[in-house]
């Protein structure tokens, strides 16, 4: 037998004792668990649960498989099996959502020393779900799970004492903890603590320290960090412009769950752009640089990826491509339901495209005074072509009764936001 052909025949042999492993491994914790060991319940769980993605086809039995490990380790005293059933509750994957049945879960795995548990329980006080909204008890339990060494703990403190949320303002505190959590490998924390420095909030503004905890943060597969370096690269923060690197870390992004990076892909193909870096135009440079062509098809599956994924700003350039008929048959009632979508999302830009469709009666009934409103609402949100717009409103009586003090005060109200932006 040749060299390369034994050495085929090795491979062979090692990938098939791999499969093997793998499968006897299963194989034991199934009966493990039979047998009443809660942690190889949980085990077996997490696998199906894990499975979905390249099953996506049985996703609903795999769910279903994991809901009845889950529970079965969480009855028998495993903590992580009741962290792991409340994520199913709060999802209402494999079951019915409930989440208030989730925080009870949580809260059950919290008291049972895992600190995933107190996470997620943190998560549910600090957004209001299952249970009423209280911050403080946020933070005492993001405290709790710092205090014990867990990273993420520290990174979700840190941004509560940034935000000043449950707890008075302390950018000190919150550097301070950002980085213990960063040192600790939590991606979050770096990508937290790469935005103090990049903003200049707290700390000196230190564009190319950013960028090393950006990049950090993006090696430890963080997405919302891989497109905050595409944005530096994209408007030559810190680093030479170069938009080729920018659509690089924003696909990146998009790749590794982050809706935003997914959005700014989307605008990349919406538009089209050049991948000359800027260092062309230095003297002797024989760079010829590319193109990303315009693709609406792709610009519309991106941006949909992006509002699915939560991205207020994605639902309302998906609203827009519909409007326009770009990448889709042009439909004005899907452009008010993807403009809502990014209004009630917090996106001003798409509440005013919303107030427009409402004032122009376009995918819905005309409604000046419900335009008005949306204007009010963009303008409140920091927008100044709602402010303009609302300006109009006044001016001419539409919608609201006609007041040129107010008209003039939303007009100086846009003009400011104008220069501050």
């Amino acid at each position: 037998m040749s060299g390369k052909a034994a050495f085929m025949v090795l491979l062979a042999l090692g990938a098939a004792l791999l499969t093997q492993t793998g499968c006897d491994n299963t194989r034991s914790l199934r009966k493990a668990c039979d047998s009443g060991n809660a942690k190889s319940c949980y085990d077996v769980a997490k696998m199906y649960e894990d499975g979905i993605d390249e099953h996506r086809a049985k996703a609903v039995q795999f769910y279903q498989k994991a809901f009845q490990l889950y529970k079965k380790a969480c009855d028998s005293g495993e903590a992580k099996g009741c962290s792991g059933l409340g994520r199913l509750y709060g999802n209402g994957k494999g079951v019915q959502k409930d989440e208030a049945k989730a925080v009870q879960l949580f809260r059950k795995a919290c008291d049972g020393g895992y600190a995933r548990g107190c996470l997620n329980l943190g998560y549910m006080y600090g957004k209001g779900k299952g249970v009423e909204h209280d911050d403080t008890k946020a933070v005492q339990l993001y405290s709790k799970v710092c205090d014990e060494g867990n990273a993420e703990g520290c990174s979700c403190l840190g941004g509560m004492y940034f935000s000043g949320t449950g707890v008075q303002k302390d950018d000190a505190k919150a550097i301070q903890l950002l980085r213990r959590a960063c040192d600790g490998g939590d991606g979050l924390g770096c990508s937290r603590l790469g935005y103090m420095y990049e903003k200049g909030e707290g700390v000196q503004k230190d564009e190319a320290k950013a960028l090393r905890l950006y990049q950090k943060a993006c090696d430890g597969g963080d997405g919302w960090a891989c497109g905050a370096i595409g944005y530096m690269y994209a408007n030559g923060e810190g680093v030479l412009r170069d938009h080729g690197r920018a659509v690089q870390f924003f696909q990146k992004a998009c790749d590794a769950g982050s809706a935003r990076g997914c959005t700014s892909l989307g605008w990349v193909y919406a538009h089209g752009v050049s991948l000359m870096p800027a260092y062309v135009n230095e003297p002797g440079s024989t760079y010829r640089g590319s193109l990303v062509w315009r693709n609406d098809d792709k610009a519309v599956r991106l941006y949909r990826k992006a509002c699915d994924g939560g991205d207020a700003t994605g639902c309302k350039e998906l609203g827009a491509m519909y409007e326009a008929g770009k990448g889709v048959k042009e439909d004005d009632a899907k452009a008010v339901e993807f403009y809502q979508k990014a209004c009630d999302g917090g996106d001003a830009t798409g509440c005013v495209s919303l107030g427009m469709m409402c004032s122009r009666g376009r995918g819905v009934q005309e409604d000046q005074a419900r335009a008005a409103q949306l204007y009010q609402k963009a303008c409140d949100g920091g927008d100044a072509p709602g402010c303009g717009a609302l300006g109009w409103m006044y001016t001419n009586g539409t919608g609201v009764e006609k007041d040129d003090a107010k008209a003039a005060e939303f007009f100086q109200k846009g003009r400011d936001l104008k220069r501050s932006q």
